[in-house]
């Protein structure tokens, strides 16, 4: 199959989610995937890359065409599905992702947190901040590709550690933390 035929299938069955490889003929996946998420309903369209192409600017590239997670190949196919259905599971919600660190934002984090609180649960957040000058002090010496990518590492040891929280609390009998927004 090619990138046009994923735009039209996109558009006539109008999915839950789409899975793309980056390498396919015609429009790549990045390509298809920019073109996604400027179509109607696109920004909010959970959108999985899934390829061979492992290189740190590939990952790059393809989570600034608009991915909201880049997969390897090899991969684990119990992996994906988890992947597809969080995304799907917390665009029904409504919950909007910061499109670099993929954490939930600030007004997601609050109307979850609003939620859990109307039905009596216990709420825990935490909000980072990412202080400019350090950040353009980093992006000088080491460009925009080894930020994002330090930014990326950093929000994915915070989910890391919220999933292990969320653990711990369920197997106590209570109610899972909601944990992360980083602000701009």
């Amino acid at each position: 199959r090619d990138g046009e035929e994923a735009l039209r299938l996109a558009a006539s069955a109008r999915p839950d989610a789409v899975v793309l490889d980056v390498s396919m003929p015609g429009k790549n996946g990045f390509e298809v995937c920019r073109e996604l998420r400027a179509g109607p309903g696109g920004r909010t369209l959970p959108i999985v890359l899934l390829t061979a192409r492992a290189a740190d600017a590939d990952r790059h590239w393809g989570l600034d065409a608009g991915a909201d997670e880049y997969l390897t190949k090899p991969f684990d196919p119990a992996t994906l599905v988890a992947t597809v259905a969080g995304l799907v599971e917390a665009r029904q919600r409504g919950e909007e992702r910061n499109p670099l660190t993929k954490l939930p934002e600030a007004g997601s984090v609050a109307r979850r947190a609003a939620e859990l609180e109307a039905h009596g649960r216990p709420v825990a957040a935490l909000a980072l901040e990412l202080d400019a000058e350090p950040a353009a002090v980093y992006r000088q010496k080491y460009g925009d590709l080894r930020l994002a990518a330090a930014i990326r590492a950093a929000a994915a040891c915070l989910r890391d550690a919220a999933a292990s929280v969320a653990e711990a609390a369920a197997s106590g009998g209570a109610a899972p933390p909601l944990l992360l927004t980083v602000t701009d």
